[in-house]
């Protein structure tokens, strides 16, 4: 609501608030006659209440009205993708709950990139809780043929690989870590106890065992993740590799007998004894090596399988609890991969999300144009790249037509697409948060948001089509423009005044 750009720092937020220039651009909306409906007089119990409550409401009137900056139109929308937070999907006034009221069969499709990285920080509360850099650098560099190490990685609950990253970096530098704390346990200085302790960690094996337990699950949920942030990912191949993998996590702590993706984990007949789960190899040959050759007791090896275990009991609840809604969707889109609905054995047309399907559309001429589609070779239209990827294989259908230029497929082709436009995670919305902070920096903290959009919009339009700036050929309107290619009669700032006066006048609590 105020048009001056601020630096992200407190310091100039607390300067800036008293300043003339805020001042004078708070008060074209400070008394305006709807803001005692916006922003009451309350108590400062249910201050932070009604902020979350006018901020939702400020979403849903986005979304709801079309006048507002690109044309949304909620009417138009019939899924939303969120981080799972309860302000945004939680059963009670949250963000879906307001939309949904505008729409019934608006369909909710929490990340699935959020999911197992909540799968992975809830299974670690099973395990046990958990430098001085020029001579950490000098002893590695002994050990290391004069090698440098690669910096440490700090958990993030915002970057989703972190977890992983931070213990297979430990890992590969544990006795350099060990050498380096035995050394700092021993001189003084000021942080000689926080060294004495993390000798005392990385000279317990148990912390080993753990780390070497860890490295390896994590790596495998960051490649499911890492899957998932693809751009244009096959539906079914995806949701193959999930159900693959949830399956292989069963039969870690499982009775083979008991292994299904259905199955209920509340049951305690259905786990292995602790001696027949299946801890991994690097970990049990660790185990092996130190009961051989160092003085770990048995209690000590057992206590870290007990918990080991936990882990996996806990992460195989949470990942089929975090992802078994949009497991249920994703089995709706995967049936329109060619490598399902070019079969004869494919499921039939009732089988197929119709929710999705336009208004106004003829099901039974969606149903025709199924039933047509095991009479088209496809192969010898398509080359072998467009018929792996659903998305690029339905684009192309829907172009196909008959002698007569009428289109063959439209109706069918529009459904299978406006199924692979649900959104599988938010991983290409995080990276336009990501492209923000890179563009707008402390330097450039003064640009301007139609500025902003507008490098933004370059940006991913170049790396969407695989364009190299340095290739660019710019169009002879390009190079031909003046000045009357800005609107002055309207400016950014006048529109977003606009814009504020219009949502002021539409909110009501």
């Amino acid at each position: 609501m105020v048009t001056t750009k601020l630096r992200a720092h407190k310091n100039d937020f607390i300067r800036h608030k008293d300043s003339e220039k805020h001042k004078k651009n708070s008060a074209a909306i400070t008394f305006h006659p709807s803001i005692n409906q916006v922003f009451p007089t309350v108590d400062p119990v249910n201050k932070k209440k009604l902020g979350t409550k006018f901020e939702l409401q400020l979403a849903v009137h986005v979304a709801c009205h079309s006048s507002i900056r690109h044309n949304l139109n909620l009417q138009q929308c019939f899924a939303i993708a969120t981080d799972g937070g309860s302000n945004l999907c939680g059963c009670n006034k949250s963000l879906y709950t307001l939309m949904k009221k505008k729409r019934d069969d608006l369909m909710l499709f929490k990340c699935i990139c959020h999911s197992i990285h909540l799968v992975c920080s809830h299974a670690s509360e099973e395990l046990p809780s958990a430098l001085r850099r020029k001579k950490y650098l000098d002893i590695y560099n002994t050990i290391n043929d004069g090698t440098d190490p690669l910096q440490m990685v700090h958990l993030s609950t915002t970057r989703w690989l972190a977890r992983g990253q931070a213990i297979e970096r430990i890992l590969d530098q544990w006795d350099t870590l060990k050498l380096n704390f035995d050394f700092a346990a021993t001189e003084p200085h000021q942080d000689r106890y926080v060294a004495k302790e993390l000798q005392q960690m990385y000279n317990d094996p148990a912390n080993l065992l753990y780390f070497t337990f860890l490295s390896p699950l994590l790596s495998e949920f960051n490649s499911i993740n890492l899957l998932f942030q693809k751009e244009h990912a096959d539906h079914f191949s995806i949701l193959q590799e999930l159900e693959r993998f949830t399956l292989s996590l069963l039969r870690r702590v499982l009775h083979p007998s008991s292994v299904s993706l259905e199955v209920d984990l509340n049951f305690q007949s259905i786990y292995l004894p602790l001696q027949k789960v299946d801890f991994g190899y690097k970990f049990t040959a660790l185990v092996n090596r130190l009961v051989k050759d160092t003085d770990i007791s048995q209690t000590t090896v057992n206590n870290v399988k007990h918990r080991c275990q936990l882990f996996l009991i806990r992460a195989c609840k949470e990942l089929l609890s975090h992802t078994s809604g949009n497991t249920a969707i994703l089995k709706k889109i995967r049936v329109f991969s060619p490598k399902i609905c070019l079969k004869s054995d494919r499921p039939a047309f009732a089988e197929l999300p119709l929710n999705l399907l336009k208004k106004g559309v003829d099901i039974n001429a969606a149903e025709s144009q199924w039933r047509k589609l095991l009479d088209f070779d496809f192969e010898s239209i398509f080359d072998e790249s467009i018929m792996a990827q659903g998305p690029m294989f339905w684009s192309k259908v829907i172009k196909l037509t008959d002698s007569e230029g009428n289109y063959i497929f439209k109706d069918i082709a529009s459904l299978a697409l406006t199924a692979y436009s649900l959104p599988v995670s938010n991983a290409s919305v995080e990276r336009v948060f990501s492209r923000v902070t890179l563009t707008k920096t402390k330097l450039r903290n003064r640009m301007t948001l139609l500025l902003l959009s507008a490098i933004l919009r370059i940006k991913m339009h170049l790396e969407e089509n695989g364009i190299c700036c340095t290739k660019f050929e710019p169009t002879g309107d390009m190079l031909n423009f003046n000045s009357t290619i800005y609107d002055k009669k309207k400016t950014d700032t006048s529109e977003e005044d606009e814009n504020v006066e219009e949502l002021l006048k539409n909110l009501n609590f």
